[in-house]
């Protein structure tokens, strides 16, 4: 039976008041326990940190914009961290303009939303039970301002010499020893920091109407010519479907071996502006060198075009991949699919034979006298006739990996090799890409290019161009505008490039038994280790202390929300106020938004 009590009762008033009293004790005792356990968990096991700068893009973002081109419709991502006063928060300037990568036009950006950094989780704990590993993401006290936090790439460990050389990392730790390249140890780390150099699906298809040459085309090589390495346009064999989304060889009745190949045909704002304005486009334009074009930094404060703006691509990159769908409709006994990938002097081939799967890589070598194929390694994989595959093929860090429906190849031996000694660029880096089919009728679409990042060696300056710290070896790499202006003359950029010297590298002094090198992966816009003061004295104003680590970056939990409504930019509900403290027509912050799931991911 229940009890209940009457509204007349009398009530012990002192046993009331000393369980109310206990009440608010537990409830205090409670929010205590909780603020230290807070406290521990920060202090000991994880923080969460805001990425306020585009240091470490894209792995990680700064205060920054997206963007969809009206061209081509790629989206993609600026950094707007100069917008305002990293102390004070307030608005200085703002950006008017980014460069699209894929189709290079110039897109008015005023009034798209901006948002601030991605906000992480960092392990305290990782480093008390192992030791960091090369290209960890790590979170530091930065050298000059020990209250300062910074995030980079770990790159350079205890005891090691550190060489910056043509976009790679190359380290030693005696001189007795030879230079040997910093790779990622796993190639799918290597895979998530990849640059998009062209896709294809995002075509720009109105220069296309009007004239402008498709960059994957088939072709063939004629003997005797040098532009090109002699490479030039058939009208048989691949033939464009879908305005050039995709491409088809009828050839399983064949034997002979047909070319597609890419060409790097980059558009200028110009070529739009022309286009835009009714005047002739420029008649069979050129392709030149793949650079370190960075669509992140490619933005302008004032009305010039974003792209012209001191362009920030210089350096030829040979590092890349081609991702693309090969559906294999039909296929004769001796039938193959051979992709390819130039780097200067080297060519390097995965040749498989559609009906055994197996798949042979090759390399050519025009260096040498004898420039013959050279078997580098066999496997065996699942792509042969009758289907469709996804297939990746990349030359990174002098390493060639393939990946099948993402499942990376297994050979019967590694694919690293050696540099060449001539490493600048050649006539068919400018169509550094090729897939060839013999005796298979197939389509290939979803054709994607992607690039390595191309750390640049720089340091803080001295005199006579040379780096101020004696620490610092070598004159680092020519930051002209000519590199970019010679961007179609391989042989010229070269020349350009060297400057009549091989002093062209950057060597750091080998680190001691506590310090570590870092760099960021956003090369271009990094202060890291390269260019870091030295007001404190240091031995090795490159380094970084042991004593100075705070934790390895782990976790993104939190991208910027996605705004809905109002045409998809939210409705404002704060703004950016100027120097003067003056309440500007800049949002801040929008509402609603939607969780961006697909950025929530651990960090590599």
């Amino acid at each position: 039976m229940s009890t209940i009590r009457k509204k007349n009762s009398k009530i012990d008033e002192s046993s009331a008041k000393k369980k109310h009293d206990d009440g608010v004790r537990e409830t205090f005792d409670s929010i205590i326990f909780a603020f230290v356990l807070a406290f521990l968990f920060r202090a000991f096991a994880a923080e969460a940190f805001i990425i306020p700068t585009g240091s470490m893009a894209p792995t990680l973002l700064g205060r920054n914009k997206d963007v969809v081109c009206p061209k081509c419709d790629f989206d993609f991502t600026i950094g707007a961290s100069e917008e305002v006063n990293q102390e004070s928060g307030r608005l200085q300037h703002r950006i008017t303009q980014a460069t699209c990568p894929n189709c290079r036009y110039d897109i008015d950006v005023r009034d798209n939303n901006v948002f601030n950094g991605d906000r992480i989780l960092v392990t305290k704990f990782s480093y008390e039970f192992a030791d960091p590993k090369r290209f960890d993401v790590i979170v530091f006290k930065y050298p000059e301002s020990p209250n300062v936090s910074y995030i980079k790439r770990l790159i350079g460990l205890p005891g090691e010499t550190i060489k910056i050389e043509q976009g790679d990392v190359y380290t030693r730790t005696s001189n007795q020893q030879p230079w040997e390249i910093a790779r990622k140890t796993d190639p799918d780390k290597q895979q998530a920091i990849q640059l998009s150099v062209y896709d294809n699906d995002y075509r720009e298809t109105a220069l296309h109407a009007a004239g402008w040459p498709l960059r994957w085309t088939g072709m063939e090589q004629r003997d005797g010519k040098e532009e090109l390495d002699g490479w030039v346009d058939s009208e048989t064999g691949w033939q464009t479907i879908s305005d050039g989304a995709a491409y088809q060889l009828f050839g399983a009745d064949s034997e002979e071996q047909r070319w597609l190949r890419y060409r790097h045909i980059v558009p200028t704002n110009r070529d739009w502006e022309d286009l835009e304005a009714g005047r002739p486009l420029v008649q069979n334009p050129v392709p030149e060198l793949v650079l370190d074009f960075c669509s992140y930094n490619t933005t302008s404060m004032g009305q010039r075009n974003a792209g012209s703006v001191e362009d920030p691509s210089r350096y030829w990159v040979g590092d890349l991949t081609i991702n693309f769908n090969a559906d294999i409709r039909n296929a004769g006994n001796t039938s193959e699919l051979v992709v390819e990938l130039n780097e200067g002097v080297r060519q390097y081939r995965a040749r498989f034979d559609l009906q055994s799967g197996q798949v042979q890589i090759y390399m050519l070598d025009h260096f040498l006298a004898d420039s013959e194929e050279r078997l580098v390694g066999t496997a065996e994989s699942t792509v042969v006739a009758g289907d469709t595959y996804d297939i990746r093929f990349s030359n990174v860090d002098n390493r060639l990996c393939l990946w099948v429906d993402d499942d990376l190849v297994e050979f019967d031996q590694p694919l690293n090799y050696e540099a060449p000694g001539f490493p600048g660029p050649r006539e068919r880096d400018r169509v550094p890409v090729g897939i060839a089919a013999r005796g298979a009728d197939i389509v290939v679409s979803d054709l994607l290019i992607q690039r390595d990042i191309y750390y640049r060696a720089n340091a803080v300056p001295g005199r006579f161009g040379k780096p101020q710290d004696v620490t610092i070896q070598g004159m680092g790499e020519n930051d002209s505008h000519d590199l970019y202006t010679n961007r179609a003359d391989p042989e010229t950029w070269w020349k350009t490039y060297i400057r009549n010297t091989d002093d062209y590298s950057l060597v750091f002094e080998q680190l001691a038994d506590d310090e570590y090198f870092v760099m960021g992966d956003n090369s271009p816009r990094s202060k890291d280790s390269r260019l870091w003061e030295n007001d404190r004295r240091a031995v090795h104003r490159h380094a970084i202390k042991e004593s100075s680590l705070v934790g390895k970056a782990f976790y993104i939990f939190w991208p910027h929300g996605l705004p809905i409504g109002n045409d998809g930019k939210g409705y404002a509900i704060r703004y950016h106020r100027d120097n003067f403290n003056n309440k500007t027509d800049y949002p801040t912050y929008t509402a609603p938004f939607l969780p961006q799931i697909g950025r929530m991911e651990r960090i590599r």
